[in-house]
C-alpha cells in the first residue's frame, strides 16, 4: 500500500507542478481527489492512526498561517498540497520533502539573485521543488 500512496503523491505533485509553473495556481480538485484516494487506501489497509494524520497535517497548517500573514506571498495552494500529502505520506516524509524542497528553492533563489536574473521579491513556484524533494527522499531512502 505504501507504494500506491507514494505513486499518488508523485501524481498530485506532478500534475500540480505543471499547473503551478504555467498558471501560478494549484487545482483544489486535484488535491481533494488525491486526498480522498489516500484516505480510502488508508482506511482499507488500516495503517494510519488519527494522531499521526494530525501530525502530518501540521506543515499544511503552518503554510496556511504564513499565507494569511503574508497576504498570499506564500500561496494557499502550497498549504493545500501539503494537506493532501499529509494523507499520503508519513510526517517524517513530509518534513523531508519540505526541507529538501525549501533548500533547493533557496539555492535557486540565491543563484537567480546573484546572476541578476531575478530581483528581491520575485516569486518562484514552490510545488516543483516539493516534487524534487519527494524524488530525492524517495530515491535516497
Amino acid at each position: 500500500m505504501e507504494i500506491l500512496l507514494r505513486v499518488l503523491a508523485f501524481g498530485v505533485l506532478g500534475i500540480s507542478t505543471v499547473s503551478d509553473i504555467r498558471k501560478r495556481e494549484i487545482s483544489p480538485l486535484v488535491c481533494i481527489v488525491a486526498g480522498m484516494a489516500g484516505l480510502i487506501v488508508r482506511l482499507i489497509s488500516g495503517d494510519r492512526l488519527f494522531p499521526e494524520l494530525l501530525l502530518a497535517a501540521l506543515p499544511a497548517a503552518f503554510f496556511a498561517v504564513i499565507s494569511a500573514a503574508t497576504h498570499g506571498k506564500v500561496g494557499m495552494g502550497d498549504a493545500l498540497i501539503l494537506l493532501s500529502l499529509a494523507v499520503l505520506l508519513s510526517p517524517f516524509d513530509i518534513m523531508s520533502v519540505l526541507v529538501t524542497g525549501l533548500c533547493a528553492i533557496s539555492i535557486v533563489s540565491i543563484g537567480l539573485l546573484i546572476t541578476k536574473k531575478a530581483e528581491f521579491g520575485s516569486e518562484l513556484p514552490m510545488v516543483p521543488f516539493m516534487l524534487l524533494g519527494l524524488g530525492v527522499c524517495t530515491f535516497m531512502g
